[in-house]
């Protein structure tokens, strides 16, 4: 039974390739999220199918839509913890093992982990805060048309200016 389901999901993924590949601008859209290391074949069909809205969203509103936005428990004198829940969970597992990858090989999310986890941050957090920085880069790369070693040399210019 479990050989049957994986070869229907094989089935299925290579469907959504398929249409993927004959639309031009789910075509660059799905380049786009490639070329971020960490972000896989299956990561982009995941992200372009679950979060059709990317490239089109501010960043306080794509991490909200994907339940990465801390959201703080506070009334009145009483300031609690933040938290992130709802969301479309789904997508947030998927785009949370690209954050697991992206830790290890992806040198800016790497220095950006361990710079949290050296402040005494618990490492699940810091793995979120990875998850939720993917993802708004993502968006403003998508949103900006550019690769991911064109979109790092701008952040390079951006930070030296």
């Amino acid at each position: 039974m479990v050989e049957v389901i994986e070869e229907k999901i094989k089935a299925v993924q290579k469907k959504m390739l398929s249409l993927v590949k004959s639309d031009s601008d789910l075509k660059g859209k799905f380049d786009i999220l490639q070329s971020m290391p960490g972000i896989g074949e299956l990561s982009a069909l995941n992200i372009l199918a679950d979060l059709p809205e990317i490239g089109g969203l501010s960043k306080g509103a794509i991490a909200s839509l994907v339940g990465v936005a801390p959201i703080t428990q506070q009334s009145g004198k009483k300031q609690g913890q933040s938290h992130i829940r709802y969301g479309r969970g789904d997508l947030r597992k998927v785009l949370y093992m690209a954050a697991l990858v992206a830790c290890r090989c992806n040198p800016l999310m790497k220095t950006f982990y361990e710079r949290l986890c050296a402040k005494g941050k618990p490492k699940k957090v810091g793995i979120i805060a990875v998850l939720r920085k993917m993802l708004i880069t993502l968006n403003a790369m998508i949103k900006g048309k550019a690769q991911w070693k064109n979109w790092e040399a701008e952040r390079a210019i951006n930070v030296a200016l």
